[in-house]
């Protein structure tokens, strides 16, 4: 995750109070804003989420207890670790703030050390938590990802044992026992790259040399059927001459396969998808565009978010799951390259619709590739 400034919310209903605690609190280098009452409060933050709330618990209105069950009613809010400030040490009032949702107390007077110590000691946890949220995420995303990048060589596995029974020429059954082992191995590959994608993330897989034209055509391959059955056409120039750096299976299956299957979910019946390639510099650029009905603003804007549960369905009813663009961009970080989505949302009365995607790959100008 990467490091952020850490946003602490004040609320307390007298200003000598805030201006303490702000002087505090600006020793660490925290963003610090303030509410004055509960109400207030509870407006702040449904508008940007605090990473930790100290919260006052005696207010006129709407006091600390009933602002925290309001913040841990809510899901998108229950998550914030709250810290009361209280004068009131009695047993049963620290009890009760820990029942509505406190993470922990500071008494008055503020003791500088101590409220900083607590401070710190909340913000390490929700930290902490996050990064378990996410690695969680990212598992769900795996597997989301795997069923569905497991399932293009297996269609296109069953799809030829159905040719092979209506072949009579060796020639023919041999090409297709070729192609059969080629799906299979690459099946197999796809179950090897999720014991190895966390290896790869660290450093500790090397990365190879893949010819990016045979790549494309294992990838169209696979995709075959699902392109026939909405009689999309392939324009593919990109030349062969253009060696890149990635990692094959990965390349193939996790990034090619997940962008093809999206041009294709989302163009057209009869419409054309074109692929491209262009040298720059010390560079490889792939461009796949479709004709389709482009991704809206909104869900462009949180494309590579692991934690974007925005999906929608193609244009013959496909289903989505949102996963697979996250994924494709790790990938292509890992590679070393980038990535980027223009894209024109379909609009009443205008045919300027579709998306291109753009990769930028690391060129290789040795051959000995996959």
């Amino acid at each position: 995750m990467e490091n952020k400034k850490n946003y602490i919310l004040i609320v307390d209903d007298l200003p000598d109070n805030i201006k303490l605690l702000g002087n505090i609190l600006k020793t660490k280098n925290y963003i610090i804003e303030a509410a004055s009452s509960g109400t207030q409060a509870l407006a702040m933050v449904n508008k940007k989420r605090p990473d930790l709330v100290l919260l006052d618990v005696m207010m006129p209105g709407m006091n600390g207890f009933e602002v925290a069950k309001t913040l841990k009613k809510d899901r998108t809010t229950r998550d914030i670790p709250i810290i009361f400030l209280t004068a009131k040490v009695e047993k049963e009032d620290i009890i009760y703030g820990f029942e509505v949702g406190a993470a922990d107390y500071v008494t008055k007077p503020f003791n500088p050390s101590e409220l900083l110590a607590r401070v710190n000691t909340q913000l390490d946890l929700k930290k902490s938590r996050d990064i378990i949220l996410e690695q969680n995420l990212e598992q769900k995303e795996l597997l989301h990802i795997l069923c569905h990048d497991l399932s293009a060589p297996f269609n296109s596995m069953i799809s030829m044992l159905s040719m092979a029974d209506l072949l009579d020429n060796l020639d023919q059954i041999k090409d297709i026992i070729s192609k059969i082992k080629d799906a299979s191995t690459h099946g197999l590959g796809i179950i090897e790259l999720v014991r190895n994608m966390y290896a790869l993330e660290e450093g500790k897989i090397e990365l190879g040399i893949c010819n990016l034209k045979k790549s494309l055509d294992l990838s169209c391959f696979m995709l075959k059927d699902t392109m026939s059955q909405k009689k999309i056409s392939l324009n593919n120039t990109v030349d062969s001459k253009f060696y890149v750096i990635a990692e094959h299976v990965s390349l193939v299956t996790s990034v090619l396969n997940n962008l093809l299957t999206n041009a294709i979910k989302f163009s057209y019946p009869e419409s054309s998808i074109d692929i491209s390639s262009e040298e720059k510099g010390e560079t490889v650029l792939l461009s796949i565009k479709d004709r389709g009905i482009g991704i809206p603003e909104d869900m462009l804007a949180v494309l590579f978010n692991m934690s974007n549960t925005m999906h929608r369905t193609g244009t013959e009813g496909e289903p989505g799951t949102g996963y697979g663009m996250p994924l494709v961009n790790k990938f292509i970080t890992m590679y070393g390259g980038t990535i980027k989505i223009i894209s024109n949302a379909e609009k009443e009365g205008s045919e300027n619709h579709g998306t291109e995607v753009v990769i930028t790959f690391k060129a290789s100008l040795k051959e000995n590739s996959r």
